[in-house]
Order: C-alpha cells, then sequence, then structure tokens
C-alpha cells in the first residue's frame, strides 16, 4: 500500500498567553537606545543598567499555523511478517515565543538608526513586536521593558520512520519481534537577531536534538508464561563546545545511549496477573555534555528501576 496524506493545521493560543497577568523583575540590561544616541556603535555597546522587565501575556495573539506532508510504504511481505517506510515534512510558523528585553533594546536602537539615516520619523518597537514597549527615563536611562510573547518562531523539520514486526507461532511458544527507527533529515528553526527572524542552521544531530533514535521490542510467550525485552537507543550528539580551548580540538561529543527493560509474566488461572520486571536493567547513567549537565528529556538520572505488580480480573 501506497499512502500519501497533506494537511494545514493550526494550534489556537492557550488560554494563559493570552491571558497571563504582569509579572516584573529586575535584571542587568544593555541600554543600546543610549549608545546610539551618545555616537557610539550599537553592536559594540556596553552599557549595563539595572531595570525592570515585564512579562505576561498578549490579547493580540494569533494562532500557530502547521503545514505536513506524509508519503509512504506499507508492504505485508508474508502473514506474519509487515514492514513501512514513512518520510514525513513538518513545517511551523507563528510559534509563540518571548523576546529578550536585550533584543528589544538593540532592535529599537537600530531602527532609530534606520529612521534617522533616511530622514523618516522614528516609529515604535511595537510596530515590529505587537505588544512590546519600552519606557525611559529623562535622563536616556531604562525604566522598564514590556516584553509579551508573540507569533514569531518558526521551524522545518523532515525525517524518516521505518517500522519492522514480525510474529511466528512455534511448537516452543510464541514469539514477537518489533522494530521502530526514527531518522532526522532536517531540523531547523527561527531565532530573532535586530528584529529580523533568522533560520538555523541544520540541527539534527546536534546537542539536545539525536538525529536518531531506535526502539527494538522481543517478546515471547509459552502458555502462561511470557517474557518482554524493550530497548531503546539514542544516537551521539555534537555540541556546540569544543573539546579544549580552541577550533583545532574540534566539538565536543556526547556518547550515544541505550537502555534495556526486562519483565516476566505470568497468567494464573484464576484470571490475575503477576508481573516481575526492571527497567534500565545495565544501570546506564545520563550522557553528560562538557559541562557535567544532561537533558532530562533524553536521559532518566535514575538507576535500575525493580518494580512487581498484581492484577485481578473479575
Amino acid at each position: 500500500m501506497l499512502r500519501v496524506s497533506y494537511g494545514e493545521d493550526f494550534r489556537a493560543s492557550p488560554l494563559a498567553d493570552l491571558n497571563q497577568g504582569i509579572a516584573e523583575g529586575f535584571g542587568k540590561l544593555t541600554n543600546y537606545i543610549a549608545c546610539y544616541e551618545a555616537g557610539d556603535a550599537i553592536d559594540s555597546c556596553n552599557l549595563p543598567e539595572e531595570a525592570a522587565t515585564q512579562t505576561g501575556g498578549n490579547a493580540d495573539l494569533g494562532p500557530e499555523e502547521s503545514q505536513t506532508m506524509n508519503l509512504g510504504l506499507v508492504w505485508n511481505i508474508t502473514d506474519n511478517i509487515d514492514f513501512s517506510l514513512d518520510y514525513w515534512q513538518l513545517n511551523t510558523d507563528g510559534l509563540i515565543q518571548s523576546i529578550s528585553s536585550n533584543e528589544l533594546l538593540q532592535t529599537r536602537a537600530k531602527l532609530f538608526e534606520a529612521a534617522d539615516a533616511t530622514g523618516m520619523p522614528r516609529f515604535d518597537i511595537s510596530l515590529v513586536y505587537p505588544g512590546a514597549a519600552i519606557a525611559l527615563l529623562p535622563n536616556g536611562r531604562i525604566d522598564h521593558v514590556t516584553s509579551p510573547v508573540i507569533n514569531i518562531g518558526e521551524s522545518e523539520g523532515e525525517g524518516i520512520d521505518i517500522a519492522i514486526n514480525a510474529n511466528f507461532e512455534t511448537e516452543f511458544g510464541d514469539f514477537d519481534l518489533g522494530l521502530n527507527v526514527s531518522k532526522y533529515l532536517t531540523y531547523k528553526y527561527t531565532f530573532v537577531d535586530d528584529g529580523i527572524s533568522v533560520i538555523s542552521e541544520d540541527q539534527a544531530g546536534r546537542h539536545d536534538v539525536p538525529d536518531i533514535h531506535i526502539n527494538m521490542n522481543f517478546d515471547y510467550t509459552l502458555g502462561a508464561h511470557s517474557i518482554h525485552y524493550f530497548t531503546n537507543y539514542t544516537n551521539a550528539q555534537t555540541t556546540w563546545d569544543y573539546n579544549g580551548d580552541d577550533e583545532k580540538s574540534g566539538l565536543y561529543e556526547i556518547d550515544a545511549h541505550m537502555t534495556h527493560n526486562l519483565s516476566y509474566n505470568y497468567m494464573t488461572p484464576w484470571n490475575s496477573n503477576v508481573t516481575l520486571g526492571v527497567n534500565n536493567l545495565t544501570d546506564e547513567e545520563p550522557e553528560f555534555d562538557k559541562w557535567g549537565g544532561f537533558n532530562g528529556n533524553l536521559y532518566d538520572i535514575r538507576g535500575p528501576i525493580y518494580y512487581a505488580s498484581f492484577s485481578l480480573s473479575f
């Protein structure tokens, strides 16, 4: 079977992002506007100030939108073996993101620079970032910056998914095997630089974005007894940090990671099940980056987890 699908989707802005109240925090900001007004270069500005940043919801938010495409092949090789291959694309725009206060200040300074160079009136930062605002004191120092969430992010992704499943009934018991492979071909996202949305380089295989995930399961059943094995593999990732102090040392690499889960199940004659198992059988530690951190969404800090369960149906 061949299958093709295309879809255009939207996600309405969450109520929290629309109606969240204003919270205020203080921190060091760079007054790019004062640097420009003093005739200094904006990009090399180093004028730190302690000022407030107001963050919160934005009633003018629109929906996040996406376009998806999938092209797939499904092949029942035999009555017991099937294979599927899918190529997918997912592009999103209007992603809800927050903008840093320094980005707002630098953008406003460059807007002033561009307007003054052409003799045009200076316009407000809210024309670039709806809902954003910058308040200055009479002496040019920063009073506060308002940085709400806005629809500005984009992402581009494509990949391949492969699945193989097989089951066999024999006089020695029943065997079930499954293999799932997911490969990122491309993953890009946007970030804001001087008021312009810039597309990143390909992140597939980079830090926190492993390009290959593999899951494999093996199940064996004999009468009332069954054994289940599951393994998860996460590919290595190249970080943005160097092994040493310069580029010649090469980029630091986070090693590949594989965990193993094993369980045994016994189905009793009185409609109940007894299960014994262990997750992370070989006590695999998380894969750490150069600075000793790890991604909690990819790795589990816990060692082997032993468990037992009993269930009864009536």
